[in-house]
Formats: structure tokens, sequence, C-alpha cells
């Protein structure tokens, strides 16, 4: 494919947002190159061939835009090791970017210009099929383009995305598209040539298209390539819009809320055409991956993450999108989730934030696919039923308890603005020889499915009482984020029939969730997600933790009533490690419990100061560290361990330690509840 050299683009960019002095890693800058061959079609094609597969991941549909790549090439052109751009069939010397294509012809409403020809590889679909000598499907072409230039302008009301008249290349006011031969590597890509266009503060910039010649290589559309136009022409120029409102927003590279408000364009515009459908797999097999996601230009995840958008879309209209990016174009940078934040107070009268709409979003992502038909009324996308349902694969799904999960070992752990779904299968059926659930421990001696238990404390006014089922979740406290949590009941006489309760816990430490009368249900599923506008808290290497635990007696148990804080004894005292099965010695607190047997407070904060007996200061342990919990920990019992180790990780020898424990209320400016000095003996 013959192509113009344009060095404009180039130096427009070496002053953008986000292009920086920093050195880029050889395999960072093989990504970048390797990327932007694949989406134009260029270079040794024997390197990139792989990656279609690689992000087609069996799909029958190739990466849907190719802008991304072309963004993260342009941008980062002067920092690129140019044997490597030799190596990949990119000369040095030139950034090659508008096609040379022989023909033109100037959209009906004039606002588009659509390069074509009739010869080469580069030809247009049924080039001999013609009106006026020109190939109908270029003159297709151009009615789309029109037609989605009004409904985008005209009917949405976005503003007209400015035009690049103004400099040579930019060949007149017209919108320029490019129509050549993609090569089924994508389905198009805009590139932005000026940028700062209304000066140094300017969001703003100017940009041009290309699309397929003919889609024949992307078997779904093959013989119908203009279906493929029309979604094309949507997405695509959407980012024109967006890069007419607002160019720089991408966080750190990560262009997720463009790629992923364009697939809605195509939705919006094209509601029968459902091309989105093809990448919803991505999104909805890792529900822990954050929307923010955008692991590289040739990432499948955001096209799928398109689903936040239409809940938006479905809940507020589509006013809402609209106004998103309106307001992110009052600002450079990223600043989608802020001023979603901002949108959501606004059109809410301050009723809802982001978190708690997000915890709604990812209750709907439940109810899709297989789970469609069972979603109550009014919660749920209205074509939930066409969309896959989350795998069961990706859920964590317990049938036999009592189950503990740390965070270091739950692998299902969420990131920023994802979530995590639990299921705990089969609790109204535990047979009647176990003590699951069961109120049977004698601290109700009457205690049928009539008992009334009334704890004013936690608030709980409870009827028709038989049992409990104690779970509890530990959230990071990292970020001091909100987390949603959804938990949804099965009726275990109706299994097509679920209850659903949603509130917001504190990232903080320890929650206890008293379940009553788990044998009413078959399942209960929870889904938990930590969401906040702060997109800094995202780190794609790093998920939030989230440790999970369900008891294996959910019931009232009289020994723990009303117990007061206290520090016990530790053990094993002596600690004589070869008679021991373990390296450690256990410490026990316990949190004062109320009438139902159960801790009055969460967020207790245990620590244990470990010194020599002359008074030298050996090590710490607390309930910040990653310790071993035994104990009755639903009762407010909790035990955890000290390995023997001093500070920098060497055992200690034997002897006799000291060791200074402590219960607070919470960690910081807790009140001290219990405390306690003891000596430890140590037998190696």
């Amino acid at each position: 494919m013959k192509k113009l050299i344009l060095t404009l683009l180039l130096m427009t960019f070496l002053t953008a947002p986000g292009v920086t002095g920093e050195e880029l890693t050889p395999e960072r800058q093989e990504e970048i190159v390797k990327n932007f061959m694949f989406v134009t079609g260029q270079g040794d094609r024997g390197r990139v061939t792989s990656l279609r597969q690689e992000v087609s991941a069996g799909l029958e549909v190739p990466l849907k835009c190719g802008t991304p790549a072309v963004c993260d090439f342009v941008q980062n052109y002067h920092r690129l090791d140019k044997n490597l751009l030799l190596e990949f069939g990119a000369a040095p010397e030139s950034l090659v970017t508008r096609p040379a294509l022989s023909d033109s012809i100037v959209s009906a409403s004039g606002k588009f210009m659509i390069h074509y020809t009739t010869t080469g590889e580069d030809a247009a679909y049924q080039s001999n099929i013609t009106v006026g000598g020109v190939p109908v499907y270029i003159l297709s072409v151009a009615d789309i383009f029109d037609s989605v230039y009004n409904n985008i302008v005209n009917v949405l009301g976005y503003p007209p995305p400015p035009t690049d008249g103004f400099y040579p290349q930019g060949s007149g006011d017209e919108f320029d598209v490019y129509v050549s031969n993609l090569g089924g590597a994508v389905y198009g890509l805009t590139w932005m040539d000026s940028v700062f266009i209304d000066g140094p503060a300017s969001t703003r910039a100017t940009a041009f298209m290309e699309i397929d010649n003919d889609y024949q290589e992307i078997s779904i559309y093959r013989n119908r390539p203009l279906a493929a136009v029309r979604v094309t022409a949507a997405h695509e120029y959407f980012h024109v819009v967006q890069f007419g409102i607002d160019f720089t927003e991408a966080e750190e590279g990560r262009r997720y809320w463009m790629e992923m408000s364009a697939t809605w364009m195509e939705e919006e515009l094209y509601d029968g055409i459902n091309d989105y459908y093809y990448y919803l797999p991505a999104f909805f097999r890792d529900p822990h991956a954050s929307i923010q996601q955008f692991l590289s230009a040739v990432d499948l995840h955001p096209y799928g993450a398109a689903v936040f958008p239409i809940y938006l879309r479905e809940k507020f209209g589509p006013e809402i999108i609209r106004e998103i990016w309106l307001r992110c174009g009052e600002n450079t940078g990223p600043d989608f989730l802020q001023v979603s934040q901002d949108v959501i107070d606004s059109v809410t009268s301050g009723a809802l934030d982001f978190a708690t709409i997000f915890s709604e979003f990812v209750r709907w992502n439940y109810f899709t696919g297989s789970r469609a038909g069972i979603a109550s009324a009014g919660a749920g996308y209205s074509e939930r039923a066409n969309y896959p349902a989350i795998p069961d694969s990706v859920m964590a799904i317990r049938q036999e308890y009592p189950v503990f999960v740390p965070a270091p070992r739950n692998p299902l752990n969420p990131h920023h603005n994802a979530a995590i779904y639990l299921r705990f299968e089969e609790v109204g059926t535990i047979s009647d020889d176990t003590s699951y659930w069961r109120c049977n421990d004698g601290a109700y001696p009457a205690c049928n499915d009539s008992t009334r238990v009334v704890d004013t404390s936690l608030g709980y006014d409870f009827f028709h009482i038989d049992s409990f089922m104690n779970a509890g979740v530990g959230l990071d406290p990292t970020f001091k984020q909100p987390w949603g949590v959804n938990v949804i009941y099965q009726l275990e006489n109706q299994l097509d029939s679920f209850e659903v309760e949603n509130f917001l816990l504190p990232g903080e430490l320890v929650h206890y969730l008293n379940i009553p009368n788990p044998r009413d249900y078959r399942t209960i599923a929870m889904i938990f997600s930590p969401a906040s506008h702060i997109w800094q808290n995202y780190n794609q290497y790093s998920p939030i933790d989230l440790a999970y635990f369900v008891f294996d007696k959910g019931s009232v148990d009289s020994a723990y009533i009303d117990r007061p804080a206290s520090v016990l004894t530790p053990y094993p005292n002596p600690a004589v490690l070869s008679e021991m099965d373990t390296d450690s010695v256990y410490f026990r607190f316990q949190v004062p419990t109320n009438g139902t047997s159960y801790p009055v407070l969460t967020g207790t904060y245990l620590v244990v100061d470990i010194f020599s007996v002359v008074g030298e200061y050996l090590a710490t342990i607390s309930t910040d560290q990653p310790n071993i919990f035994q104990g009755n920990s639903a009762h407010g019992e909790v035990v955890f361990g000290w390995d023997l180790k001093n500070k920098e990780g060497r055992h200690v020898a034997s002897g006799v330690y000291i060791a200074y424990a402590r219960l607070f209320s919470a960690k910081k400016d807790g009140q001290l509840l219990a405390e306690d000095k003891v000596k430890v003996a140590v037998i190696r």
C-alpha cells in the first residue's frame, strides 16, 4: 500500500500530554512497534502474524479499533530505537500516514471527503458496480457517514469536530475518510494529526480516518460489508468527536473510556447489528478486571467493557454520556471517573454516587445469559439474554463448610472498579445430622422455628430464627474506598425467585454478615466491588485484597454470650519445637460479644510486641500482617501466631521472652480494650 509522508503529525505530538523523556524498555518499544505495524498492515508480516491469534483469542473477529496503537506509536516515535523500526520494516526517516488513493467524492451533506480507488489491493468492494462512474459501495459509505454525523451531532447533541482545512494536508474542510485495504487486522483506525489547535492548554485535535475497502477478511461480514461499515463509522467517527472535545482523556496511555464509549455509540446508532456481542466474552470471563484495564493497544477487554456506558445509558438516558464527555473537555488530562461522579451526583440530586451505581452495575452483570430470566423487574440490560453469563469457573463457589480464604491466597481478588463474585450453594439442604446453621447448642433451650432473637445493640430484631449463616469478609483498607456489596438470595422453595440486598461497606478490616434462616435459601451469592472515582487507585499489577470465611455453625453459642474483651494465655508455652507441629506460638484475643454470642465490634486491632528478658525489642505481630487465624472467630475469639522470628526475619534462640499484647477497638485512635504481659519460653 503506497502512502504519503506526513511530518506534521509527528511534530504536533512531541509536546502532547503523556509524552515524556522517560526511557522506554526494549520490551515496551517492541510492543508499540509490533502493534502499530499490525493495525496498519505494514512491515514484516512474519513478525506480526501471530498477533492476530493473540488478539482474537478464538473469536472470528479482529481487533475492533487500531486507534490506540496508532496513538501509542505516534506519541512515542521519537523515543523508539531506529534499528527496531528497520527490523519491522518501518523506515525510521518516515512516519507514514495518509494513503495515496486515486479518486475521491464529497458526500451529499458536503461534510465528508471519501478517498478510494478501483484498482490494486485497495480497490473498493465490487468496484465494477457503479452509479455515475462511482462504485455503489463508495456511495453507500458516503451516505453512512452523513447519517452517523446527523445522529451524533444533530440528534445526540455532540459538538461537531474541528476541521483540518487550515493546513495543506487537510485538503479542505471536509473530513477525510480513506477507504483502503486494512487486511482484516482492524475494522478501522483514526489518526489525530494536529493537537493543541486552540493554544497550549487546548484539549482539541483534528483527525482523519481509515476504514477497510471491503471487509471480506472478516468472516462474519463476508458479502455484507455495509454492516461493518456502519459500526465502524459510528465507532471511529465518535473518536473524531472525542478528539474534538478532549484528546487528553487517557490514564497514562490507557484510553479505555474512549474505546468503551465508542463501542457504545455503535449500539446507540445501529442497535440491530450488535457487533459488540463478539467482544463481551473478553469482559464477562474476567469480572475481576477493572473497567480501567487497558493492558495494551490490542487488549479486547475495553470493547467488552462497553456494557458500562450501556448501563449508564439505560439507567440515566443517552444524555449522560454526552455530559460526561463535555465535562471531560473542561480540563486537561484524565478525569473520566471524577467527572462521572460529579455528573451522577448532579443528575440524582446527590442521591447516588459512583460507588453506589457501580455496585448496581456489577449486579446487572450477574443477571445475564443463562441467568437473564431471573433478574428482578427493572434490573438488568434490555438485551441481557443475549449477553454471555459470567462463567462459574471465575466465581468462588462453595458447597462445603466451613471455608476460610485469606487474602494472599485468594486468586479472585478484584482490581479497582471491578468485582468478585462468591456463591454459597446448598445452604438450605444441609442434612439434619450436621450442626451447620442449627440452633441446637442450648443457648436457647426452646429454640425452634418460632424463636425470636432480639439484639438492640446490633439493630437486629429477628423473628422465626432457627439459625444463622455467619459469614465474614476482610477488606483491603489501603485506599479507604467504599466497597459495594450485593447479597442475592435464591429461595429454596422458589428456585426461580431471588431476593436482593445491597449496601456499601467501608474498606477496613473485617465485617461480619449474619444471615438468618439460611435454610430458606438454595444459594446465597455475594458480590463485592471496590469502586471509586479516584483513577489512581487502579494498579494493573496489584488487585485489591479480599479475604472471606464462612463458619460451620451459625447458631447462638452460650459459651460466648456477653464475653468481655480479654487477652488470653498464649500456647504452647513453653514452646518446645521438637514436640510442635508448627513453628509458631499463638496468642488469643477475645473481642467483646453480645447476647447472641456475636462480636459487638468490627475493625478491632490486635498487636503483640516481643522483647527479650533484658528489654531488647525483637518483633511486632499484628492484624496488619498475614497471620494464621484459628479459634472461633465467628464469636469473637481471634488467634494469630508469632513465627519465632525477630524483625530481621531470623529465628530467635532458645530462651525466655516477654510478650506485651493489646486489643484496641480500632487501629487509629482506638480505645484500649484489654492488655496483658506474659513470659514465653522457647526451647529449640
